[in-house]
């Protein structure tokens, strides 16, 4: 009989310290923060940005705020890095038609959304940092950057070539077999292959080639793209080491360079020994 009681009263401590366990409730998180120059009517980034031009009329910054409370706190602090406070705005759940960026309380996850507006022509370049507090605790720092208008322009063109692989053979897809940036002087086809992404219609891409130690154009390659494509090009000895009196690359470094619009995107280097 004692044995039943015993079971009893520890099934029933159990089943208390189970309740209690669930009355303290899940701890309130700040999930995913992003730098956006946009939101959706969630809330949540249209895009996720280390770098914003200097144009954007308004930066955002979005955070997922997982499992809130009644009392839950939020405040965004906006710095330049220097240290100069340039703005802050707090929230606690209010979502509603008057109060369309803060969290919903009442909603197991949600967004928030912090934004910042542009004062003059456009913002000041350089670096800046924006904080999350929960409550009086800081959870959350993102860093972005502020460029000029021609530094976006640069940037985007430079996002549209995802790779340059080098190689002196093809695989059975006619694609760079191996990637590789040293070949020896004798090497018969130096393959160039350039991954290129988002190109608008009938766009012209150039890609040179340039012997560094004596500045020498070496090869010049123009093709029309459209959408996402793989340029494969053959920098061959037959054709191009008739360039040197030996009719072999000549030892040092060459550097391939792509440019898509009239605009340098990217460049890589190799080496001939």
């Amino acid at each position: 009989m004692k044995f039943i009681r015993s079971t009893s009263l520890l099934l029933i401590s159990f089943l208390l310290l189970t309740a209690a366990s669930c009355s303290r409730g899940v701890e309130t998180i700040i999930g995913d923060v992003a730098i956006a120059t946009g939101v959706n009517v969630q809330n949540a980034p249209e895009n996720n940005l280390t770098e914003v031009n200097a144009s954007s009329e308004a930066i955002y910054l979005s955070a997922r705020v997982d499992h809130p409370s009644s009392t839950t706190q939020v405040q965004v602090r906006w710095y330049q890095l220097s240290g100069q406070l340039i703005a802050k705005e707090s929230f606690s759940g209010r979502r509603s038609s008057t109060h369309l960026f803060d969290f919903d309380k009442g909603a197991s996850s949600s967004f928030l959304a912090s934004r910042i507006e542009r004062e003059g022509i456009s913002w000041p370049t350089g670096e800046y940092r924006a904080e999350v507090f929960l409550g009086d605790q800081l959870v959350k720092t993102v860093f972005f950057k502020i460029i000029s208008d021609a530094e976006a322009s640069q940037q985007a063109v430079a996002n549209k070539v995802q790779q340059i692989r080098l190689g002196d053979t093809l695989n059975s897809q006619f694609k760079v077999d191996k990637d590789v940036a040293i070949f020896t002087r004798a090497t018969n086809d130096i393959y160039i292959q350039i991954s290129l992404i988002d190109i608008g219609p009938n766009t012209e891409v150039k890609t040179n080639v340039r012997y560094i130690k004596e500045d020498q154009q070496v090869a010049n390659f123009t093709s029309e793209v459209t959408g996402d494509k793989e340029l494969v090009l053959n920098l061959s000895r037959e054709r191009f080491g008739r360039l040197w009196p030996d009719r072999l690359w000549p030892e040092g470094a060459f550097e391939v360079g792509v440019i898509i619009g009239g605009v340098q995107a990217r460049t890589r280097t190799f080496q001939v020994k």
